[in-house]
């Protein structure tokens, strides 16, 4: 059985993240680090314990999740998080990362159910009347397309190729880089196309009214 110390013991510096190391990640990973990490660290705070090694470390986030029973998610965003703000304790969690591994296997995942396509053009056109035209608009592309959020707002005028930009009919797709400047999920940028009356429509408007290096949906990830 695993004690853990509860004694104090002396500071030897100042601990916080480089900020060279924080301009790597983009702002919705931090605050998902910062919000797993918060139930960790009031974990170890409530029991008053302490590590000075990688190993002691291991044993607490481990306990941690055998005792408070955080969701997979929060645990791996934990351990990424203390990766984060501890580089010099990248892969030295080795029981941690195990767990995390193991746990991935028996998981069963809860898949969310997609939007219907009537439910996303009332809340589109909803949004629209609330003078939220451009949200609306964006709601309904993301719909069309099978975006992420991020993927949707991080769009710029100069990542949308309308076929009349190629020399093609004005009814063919329009052609959509993903990720151009910060990568997407699959780690590299993506394309996809776009194709319809109503959705052309809404690409057109929406490239029309922004400028060369404006995102054109125009809402961050929070308040979208």
């Amino acid at each position: 059985m695993v004690v853990f110390s509860r004694e104090t013991t002396k500071e030897t510096g100042p601990r916080y993240v480089d900020p060279h190391v924080l301009a790597k990640f983009q702002e919705p990973s931090l605050v998902r680090y910062r919000a797993a990490l918060t139930k960790f660290l009031w974990f170890i705070t409530e029991n008053s314990y302490v590590f000075s090694t990688p190993g002691e470390l291991d044993d607490l986030v481990v306990e941690w999740k055998n005792r408070e029973s955080p969701s997979r998610s929060d645990f791996e965003a934990t351990l990424a998080a203390i990766e984060t703000a501890l580089p010099h304790y990248k892969h030295q969690l080795l029981w941690a990362k195990s767990v995390a591994s193991a746990w991935g296997v028996a998981h069963q995942p809860k898949h969310t159910t997609p939007m219907c396509e009537g439910v996303n053009v009332y809340l589109s056109c909803f949004m629209s009347s609330l003078n939220h035209a451009r949200l609306g608009a964006g709601m309904h592309l993301q719909k069309k397309l099978g975006l992420r959020p991020s993927e949707l707002l991080g769009i710029e005028r100069q990542d949308v190729m309308l076929p009349e930009d190629r020399g093609l009919n004005y009814q063919d797709a329009a052609v959509i880089g993903l990720g151009v400047r910060t990568g997407t999920k699959a780690k590299r940028a993506q394309t996809v196309q776009l194709q319809g009356k109503v959705p052309m429509a809404l690409l057109r408007w929406l490239c029309s009214t922004s400028s060369p290096g404006e995102r054109i949906v125009g809402y961050t990830y929070e308040s979208y």
